[in-house]
């Protein structure tokens, strides 16, 4: 009878022994999960365009050259010269028959010979000019004498009193290179001053 009261007693401490044991973290702790490997990522540097290190050549710059237009006149002044001399200032004049002061190139003419020239390129037409005196000139006895030449050859002459204007005009055919020039047309006495109201190029 002992034997048999003792059996149910161990079987209890045996499930007692038995949840402790299961319960045990240290021995029932799962394996801890293996993490991914990481992926590998190739970065490749975008190519980018190379800076050009080469530059354009500008246009040289031709002072004192005038290309001929492709349609229609067109008015020169002082600034479109390759060269001056004797004292040409570009701005108001008293021109004769003009009521109001216009612009025009002046020179102060005494002893001396005043001039400037004008450079084309090589094609057909032809260039006109407009001189007379300044109604403001110190002189108003003066007869002065304007003279264009082209290549070096004498084109035209013409002299005009005080209260006059005339034209002069070359044709430009084979010719690049234009001077007028303006001086008094006797013996030099008082200063008058020469006009230059117009220079028009036109081609053709």
């Amino acid at each position: 009878m002992r034997l048999i009261a003792a059996v149910p007693s161990l079987l209890l401490a045996g499930l007692v022994l038995t949840g402790c044991v299961a319960a045990s973290p240290s021995e029932s702790a799962p394996p801890s999960a293996t993490e991914p490997p990481l992926a590998s990522v190739s970065i490749t540097p975008s190519a980018s365009t190379p800076k050009s290190t080469s530059t354009a050549t500008p246009e040289p710059i031709e002072t004192g050259i005038v290309p001929f237009p492709s349609t229609g006149p067109v008015k020169l002044g002082l600034s479109d010269a390759m060269r001056s001399e004797g004292g040409w200032e570009e701005h108001s004049f008293r021109v004769p028959g003009q009521n109001d002061r216009m612009t025009a190139m002046g020179a102060s003419i005494s002893c001396g010979t005043a001039e400037v020239e004008y450079r084309f390129t090589n094609q057909t037409g032809k260039v006109t000019f407009d001189v007379a005196q300044s109604l403001d000139s110190k002189s108003s006895s003066i007869v002065l004498e304007f003279t264009l030449t082209a290549n070096g050859k004498t084109i035209e002459t013409k002299q005009i009193a005080f209260d006059e204007t005339a034209q002069l005009a070359v044709d430009l055919t084979g010719r690049s290179a234009v001077i007028l020039s303006a001086k008094q047309a006797s013996r030099c006495s008082d200063s008058t001053t020469a006009l230059i109201t117009s220079v028009v190029v036109q081609g053709s």
